[in-house]
Protein backbone atom coordinates (compact mmCIF):
# COMPACT_ATOMS: atom_id res chain seq x y z
CA UNK A 1 0.00 0.00 0.00
CA UNK A 2 2.52 2.44 1.09
CA UNK A 3 4.16 1.98 -2.57
CA UNK A 4 1.09 2.62 -4.74
CA UNK A 5 1.23 5.67 -6.90
CA UNK A 6 -2.49 6.65 -4.76
CA UNK A 7 -4.12 5.53 -1.68
CA UNK A 8 -6.94 3.39 -1.73
CA UNK A 9 -9.97 5.32 -1.33
CA UNK A 10 -10.96 2.76 1.58
CA UNK A 11 -8.16 4.71 3.76
CA UNK A 12 -9.41 8.50 3.51
CA UNK A 13 -11.06 7.76 6.65
CA UNK A 14 -7.74 7.34 8.14
CA UNK A 15 -6.18 10.29 6.48
CA UNK A 16 -6.32 12.38 10.14
CA UNK A 17 -4.26 9.96 11.89
CA UNK A 18 -1.11 10.77 9.18
CA UNK A 19 -1.83 14.71 10.33
CA UNK A 20 -1.99 13.79 13.68
CA UNK A 21 1.92 12.22 13.27
CA UNK A 22 3.24 15.45 11.49
CA UNK A 23 1.62 17.55 13.62
CA UNK A 24 2.85 15.26 16.76
CA UNK A 25 6.31 14.76 15.01
CA UNK A 26 7.14 18.30 14.26
CA UNK A 27 6.25 19.42 18.00
CA UNK A 28 8.10 16.47 19.40
CA UNK A 29 11.11 17.99 16.80
CA UNK A 30 11.01 21.51 18.36
CA UNK A 31 11.17 20.33 21.99
CA UNK A 32 13.76 17.76 21.89
CA UNK A 33 15.93 20.61 19.71
CA UNK A 34 15.56 22.82 22.23
CA UNK A 35 17.06 20.84 24.89
CA UNK A 36 19.92 18.80 23.00
CA UNK A 37 23.07 17.58 24.15
CA UNK A 38 26.35 18.73 22.62
CA UNK A 39 28.69 15.57 22.89
CA UNK A 40 32.39 16.93 23.24
CA UNK A 41 33.13 15.45 19.71
CA UNK A 42 32.16 16.13 16.30
CA UNK A 43 28.64 14.00 15.53
CA UNK A 44 27.76 13.14 11.74
CA UNK A 45 23.93 11.67 11.34
CA UNK A 46 23.55 9.44 9.01
CA UNK A 47 19.79 8.70 8.56
CA UNK A 48 16.40 8.89 6.53
CA UNK A 49 12.85 9.90 6.59
CA UNK A 50 11.16 7.21 5.31
CA UNK A 51 10.89 3.48 7.20
CA UNK A 52 12.40 0.45 5.03
CA UNK A 53 15.78 -0.31 3.25
CA UNK A 54 17.56 2.88 1.00
CA UNK A 55 20.74 1.52 1.58
CA UNK A 56 22.00 3.33 4.80
CA UNK A 57 23.97 0.50 6.39
CA UNK A 58 26.81 0.38 3.39
CA UNK A 59 26.66 4.12 2.85
CA UNK A 60 27.22 4.36 6.77
CA UNK A 61 30.37 1.91 6.25
CA UNK A 62 31.67 3.58 3.53
CA UNK A 63 31.57 7.12 5.41
CA UNK A 64 33.38 5.46 8.29
CA UNK A 65 36.04 4.57 5.97
CA UNK A 66 36.66 7.28 4.23
CA UNK A 67 36.91 9.23 7.39
CA UNK A 68 39.37 6.59 8.35
CA UNK A 69 41.41 7.51 5.19
CA UNK A 70 41.28 11.10 6.07
CA UNK A 71 43.21 10.46 9.05
CA UNK A 72 39.99 10.72 11.33
CA UNK A 73 38.96 7.58 14.15
CA UNK A 74 35.56 7.28 14.00
CA UNK A 75 33.36 5.43 16.41
CA UNK A 76 29.47 4.36 15.74
CA UNK A 77 26.43 4.94 17.71
CA UNK A 78 23.33 3.09 16.86
CA UNK A 79 19.61 2.14 18.17
CA UNK A 80 20.14 -1.34 17.04
CA UNK A 81 16.85 -3.30 16.11
CA UNK A 82 15.64 -6.36 17.96
CA UNK A 83 18.06 -8.98 17.20
CA UNK A 84 20.89 -5.97 16.20
CA UNK A 85 21.94 -7.30 12.59
CA UNK A 86 22.79 -3.85 11.35
CA UNK A 87 25.14 -2.77 14.38
CA UNK A 88 26.71 -6.37 14.06
CA UNK A 89 27.66 -5.88 10.32
CA UNK A 90 28.53 -1.99 10.84
CA UNK A 91 31.06 -3.55 13.37
CA UNK A 92 32.23 -6.70 11.39
CA UNK A 93 32.37 -4.41 8.58
CA UNK A 94 34.17 -1.07 10.09
CA UNK A 95 36.13 -2.78 12.56
CA UNK A 96 35.74 0.42 14.56
CA UNK A 97 33.39 0.54 17.97
CA UNK A 98 30.12 0.53 18.06
CA UNK A 99 27.74 1.19 20.43
CA UNK A 100 23.76 0.60 21.10
CA UNK A 101 21.60 2.15 22.93
CA UNK A 102 18.25 3.40 21.93
CA UNK A 103 19.45 6.89 23.63
CA UNK A 104 22.07 8.46 21.35
CA UNK A 105 23.46 10.74 23.85
CA UNK A 106 23.80 8.22 26.08
CA UNK A 107 25.47 5.78 23.59
CA UNK A 108 27.72 8.45 22.49
CA UNK A 109 29.17 9.03 26.23
CA UNK A 110 29.95 5.42 26.23
CA UNK A 111 31.67 5.39 23.41
CA UNK A 112 34.02 8.08 24.79
CA UNK A 113 34.45 6.71 27.73
CA UNK A 114 35.66 3.27 26.58
CA UNK A 115 37.15 4.57 23.76
CA UNK A 116 39.13 7.91 24.31
CA UNK A 117 40.93 7.54 21.34
CA UNK A 118 38.12 8.72 19.23
CA UNK A 119 37.55 11.70 17.84
CA UNK A 120 34.36 11.39 15.89
CA UNK A 121 31.01 9.82 16.37
CA UNK A 122 28.83 8.35 13.32
CA UNK A 123 24.82 8.11 14.56
CA UNK A 124 23.78 5.76 12.42
CA UNK A 125 19.61 5.88 12.19
CA UNK A 126 20.10 8.98 14.62
CA UNK A 127 18.27 11.84 11.57
CA UNK A 128 15.18 11.91 14.52
CA UNK A 129 17.04 11.23 17.06
CA UNK A 130 16.55 14.93 18.14
CA UNK A 131 18.11 14.50 21.75
CA UNK A 132 21.78 14.42 20.49
CA UNK A 133 23.23 17.36 19.02
CA UNK A 134 24.05 17.18 15.69
CA UNK A 135 27.50 18.78 13.45
CA UNK A 136 26.59 17.49 9.66
CA UNK A 137 23.71 15.69 8.78
CA UNK A 138 23.39 12.99 5.63
CA UNK A 139 19.62 11.91 4.80
CA UNK A 140 19.95 8.37 2.49
CA UNK A 141 16.74 8.41 -0.07
CA UNK A 142 16.23 4.78 -1.39
CA UNK A 143 15.38 3.99 -5.15
CA UNK A 144 11.19 3.77 -4.35
CA UNK A 145 12.23 7.65 -2.54
CA UNK A 146 9.23 8.90 -0.74
CA UNK A 147 6.30 5.77 -1.42
CA UNK A 148 3.01 7.31 -1.33
CA UNK A 149 3.96 10.58 -0.21
CA UNK A 150 2.05 9.88 2.80
CA UNK A 151 3.47 9.54 6.62
CA UNK A 152 2.95 6.46 9.08
CA UNK A 153 0.96 5.09 9.19
CA UNK A 154 -0.83 5.84 5.49
CA UNK A 155 2.63 5.87 4.20
CA UNK A 156 6.47 4.72 4.88
CA UNK A 157 7.59 9.52 5.76
CA UNK A 158 8.76 9.10 9.03
CA UNK A 159 9.10 13.40 8.00
CA UNK A 160 7.65 15.16 5.50
CA UNK A 161 10.19 15.60 2.52
CA UNK A 162 10.60 19.34 3.69
CA UNK A 163 12.75 18.09 6.37
CA UNK A 164 15.51 17.37 3.72
CA UNK A 165 15.78 21.19 3.20
CA UNK A 166 17.65 21.43 7.04
CA UNK A 167 20.35 18.61 6.27
CA UNK A 168 23.60 18.83 5.15
CA UNK A 169 23.78 16.25 2.27
CA UNK A 170 21.35 14.42 0.61
CA UNK A 171 22.46 11.12 -0.83
CA UNK A 172 20.19 9.88 -3.45
CA UNK A 173 22.05 7.49 -5.87
CA UNK A 174 25.39 5.58 -4.92
CA UNK A 175 27.06 2.95 -7.13
CA UNK A 176 26.82 -0.51 -5.94
CA UNK A 177 29.79 -2.74 -6.30
CA UNK A 178 29.16 -6.43 -5.78
CA UNK A 179 32.11 -7.93 -3.88
CA UNK A 180 32.71 -12.20 -4.18
CA UNK A 181 29.91 -14.62 -2.66
CA UNK A 182 31.72 -15.70 0.05
CA UNK A 183 30.44 -19.45 1.41
CA UNK A 184 29.03 -18.55 5.23
CA UNK A 185 31.15 -21.41 7.00
CA UNK A 186 34.40 -21.00 5.41
CA UNK A 187 35.36 -17.67 3.78
CA UNK A 188 38.09 -18.99 1.89
CA UNK A 189 35.61 -20.39 -0.49
CA UNK A 190 33.67 -18.30 -3.14
CA UNK A 191 30.85 -19.13 -5.56
CA UNK A 192 30.69 -19.49 -9.71
CA UNK A 193 27.92 -17.02 -11.08
CA UNK A 194 25.99 -18.70 -13.69
CA UNK A 195 24.17 -21.21 -11.92
CA UNK A 196 20.72 -21.55 -9.75
CA UNK A 197 20.15 -20.60 -6.37
CA UNK A 198 18.12 -19.99 -3.76
CA UNK A 199 18.16 -15.82 -3.36
CA UNK A 200 17.39 -15.11 1.02
CA UNK A 201 16.54 -11.50 1.77
CA UNK A 202 15.27 -10.09 4.99
CA UNK A 203 16.21 -6.66 4.68
CA UNK A 204 13.81 -3.55 3.72
CA UNK A 205 13.48 -4.14 0.25
CA UNK A 206 14.50 -7.57 -0.94
CA UNK A 207 13.65 -6.84 -4.68
CA UNK A 208 16.97 -4.74 -4.62
CA UNK A 209 19.17 -7.41 -3.43
CA UNK A 210 17.25 -10.10 -6.22
CA UNK A 211 18.02 -7.86 -8.51
CA UNK A 212 21.08 -7.49 -8.08
CA UNK A 213 21.88 -11.46 -8.02
CA UNK A 214 20.20 -11.77 -11.68
CA UNK A 215 22.62 -9.03 -12.83
CA UNK A 216 25.32 -11.07 -11.80
CA UNK A 217 24.15 -14.00 -13.95
CA UNK A 218 22.43 -16.14 -11.11
CA UNK A 219 19.07 -18.46 -11.64
CA UNK A 220 17.04 -17.03 -8.39
CA UNK A 221 14.39 -18.59 -6.63
CA UNK A 222 13.28 -15.82 -4.75
CA UNK A 223 12.83 -16.23 -0.74
CA UNK A 224 11.71 -13.00 0.61
CA UNK A 225 11.16 -12.78 4.76
CA UNK A 226 10.55 -9.42 6.73
CA UNK A 227 13.02 -6.88 7.72
CA UNK A 228 15.29 -8.01 10.70
CA UNK A 229 13.69 -11.45 10.20
CA UNK A 230 15.55 -13.55 13.16
CA UNK A 231 15.78 -16.87 11.26
CA UNK A 232 15.71 -20.15 12.56
CA UNK A 233 18.09 -22.98 10.50
CA UNK A 234 14.04 -24.94 9.61
CA UNK A 235 13.21 -21.02 7.31
CA UNK A 236 16.70 -21.62 5.39
CA UNK A 237 15.88 -25.70 4.69
CA UNK A 238 14.75 -26.02 1.22
CA UNK A 239 15.29 -29.66 0.67
CA UNK A 240 17.65 -29.74 -2.63
CA UNK A 241 21.36 -29.36 -3.00
CA UNK A 242 21.11 -25.74 -4.49
CA UNK A 243 23.73 -22.84 -2.66
CA UNK A 244 21.37 -20.50 -0.15
CA UNK A 245 22.61 -17.05 -1.19
CA UNK A 246 21.80 -14.35 1.07
CA UNK A 247 22.68 -10.52 1.93
CA UNK A 248 25.38 -9.54 4.39
CA UNK A 249 22.87 -8.68 6.97
CA UNK A 250 21.07 -12.01 7.10
CA UNK A 251 24.10 -13.91 7.22
CA UNK A 252 25.51 -12.13 10.31
CA UNK A 253 21.91 -13.66 11.58
CA UNK A 254 22.38 -17.23 10.29
CA UNK A 255 26.45 -17.84 10.74
CA UNK A 256 25.57 -20.04 14.31
CA UNK A 257 23.74 -22.72 12.01
CA UNK A 258 25.23 -22.34 8.49
CA UNK A 259 26.25 -25.09 6.53
CA UNK A 260 28.42 -25.65 3.43
CA UNK A 261 25.04 -24.22 1.34
CA UNK A 262 24.82 -21.10 2.91
CA UNK A 263 26.65 -18.41 1.22
CA UNK A 264 26.79 -14.33 1.20
CA UNK A 265 27.36 -11.53 -0.82
CA UNK A 266 29.22 -8.66 0.14
CA UNK A 267 28.49 -5.02 -1.36
CA UNK A 268 30.69 -2.10 -1.11
CA UNK A 269 28.98 1.54 -2.13
CA UNK A 270 30.96 4.29 -4.07
CA UNK A 271 29.14 7.92 -3.79
CA UNK A 272 29.10 10.56 -6.30
CA UNK A 273 32.32 12.91 -6.07
CA UNK A 274 30.19 15.95 -4.90
CA UNK A 275 29.16 13.73 -1.93
CA UNK A 276 33.03 13.37 -0.43
CA UNK A 277 33.65 17.18 -1.47
CA UNK A 278 31.04 18.41 0.55
CA UNK A 279 32.22 16.34 3.51
CA UNK A 280 35.83 17.49 2.92
CA UNK A 281 34.60 20.89 2.99
CA UNK A 282 32.61 20.54 6.59
CA UNK A 283 36.18 18.83 8.42
CA UNK A 284 38.09 21.64 6.43
CA UNK A 285 35.54 24.64 8.25
CA UNK A 286 35.60 22.33 10.77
Amino acid sequence: MWYRPTLPFYLYPFIPLSLVFIIISKLRRQYLMARQTKLPVPVIIVGNITVGGTGKTPVVVEIVNYLQQKGLRPGIITRGYKINDEPKLLAKRTKVPVVIDKDRVAAGETLLANNPEINIIIADDGLQHYKLARDFEIAVIGQRRFGNGWCLPLGPLREMPSRLKMVDLIIDKFKVIPKQIINLSDSNKVLAANIKVHAVAGIGYPTKFFTLLASLGFDIIEHEFMDHHAYRQDDLEFQDDLPIVMTEKDAVKCQEFATEKFWYLPIDVKLPTKCYERIDLWIENY
